[in-house]
């Protein structure tokens, strides 16, 4: 994983929470400790994404899925892949 650095400044009572947390998780530097809070972080946040647009598709209106829906699709998806590729 690449890194940079990145200073920050922390209340006393939540420096002492990150220290205490360090201690108790095995974290070898509070680098690790927050790295791992955000990584997480982002994993909810992109759970919570997911959440809200399986919802929203619960809540549209429904569509069959012909052969032709499953080739479109499939069509549009091989084409946004290639659309990302260096």
């Amino acid at each position: 994983m690449d890194s940079a650095p990145l200073q920050i400044t922390l209340p006393d009572s939540i420096k002492e929470f990150v220290e205490a947390e360090m201690a108790q998780g095995g974290y070898t530097s509070a680098s690790d400790y927050v790295a791992q809070v955000l990584a997480e972080l982002r994993k909810r946040k992109a759970m919570d994404r997911l959440e809200a647009l399986l919802i929203e598709g619960l809540n549209s209106e429904p569509i069959e899925a012909t052969p032709e829906f499953w080739d479109e699709l499939q069509r549009r998806s091989l084409e946004r892949q290639q659309s990302r590729r260096p």
